[in-house]
C-alpha cells in the first residue's frame, strides 16, 4: 500500500530552505569574510562572490536540471549545469591564495555525488515510451 503524498508543499519546503541557505551565506560572506568584490587586490573577496555563486546554483540550477533530466532524451540540459557548476567550481587560478589544498579531490567528489543523487532521485521507470530514466 502506498502512501499517496502531493509534492508541492515538499517544493515550498525545498525552496524555503534554499533561501534561507542562500541568505546565510551572504551573511557568513558579508560580515565574517570582509565583504564581496568582483576585482579586488584581496583574492579571498572575489572567492566569497564565488561561494556564493556556487550556492545559488546548487540550489536553483540543480534542482530544476535534475527534473528535466528525466523528460529529456539528449539530457543537454543536465549537462549544460553541471558544466557550469563544475566550472565555477574551477577556482584552482586563486587556489594556493584561498588555501584549497587538494582542489581536484573535492570537484570530483562533489561531481560523483551529483551522478548518485541524480540516479538515485529517478523514479522507476513509466509505462510510456516518453520518459527516461538515468539507467
Amino acid at each position: 500500500m502506498a502512501l499517496e503524498v502531493k509534492a508541492l508543499p515538499f517544493t515550498f519546503v525545498a525552496h524555503a530552505l534554499a533561501i534561507a541557505g542562500a541568505i546565510l551565506v551572504l551573511v557568513w560572506c558579508i560580515h565574517f569574510r570582509g565583504g564581496l568584490a568582483w576585482e579586488a587586490s584581496n583574492k579571498n573577496l572575489i572567492f566569497n562572490v564565488r561561494v556564493l555563486h556556487i550556492v545559488v546554483v546548487f540550489c536553483s540550477v540543480i534542482s530544476d536540471d535534475s527534473t528535466v533530466f528525466t523528460t529529456l532524451p539528449n539530457k543537454l540540459i543536465w549537462v549544460i549545469g553541471e558544466a557550469h557548476i563544475l566550472g565555477e567550481l574551477g577556482l584552482a587560478k586563486y587556489g594556493s591564495e584561498a588555501l584549497l589544498v587538494n582542489f581536484t579531490a573535492v570537484v570530483a567528489i562533489l561531481y560523483g555525488a551529483f551522478v548518485m543523487l541524480t540516479v538515485i532521485g529517478q523514479g522507476p521507470p513509466a509505462e510510456d515510451d516518453y520518459s527516461y530514466t538515468a539507467i
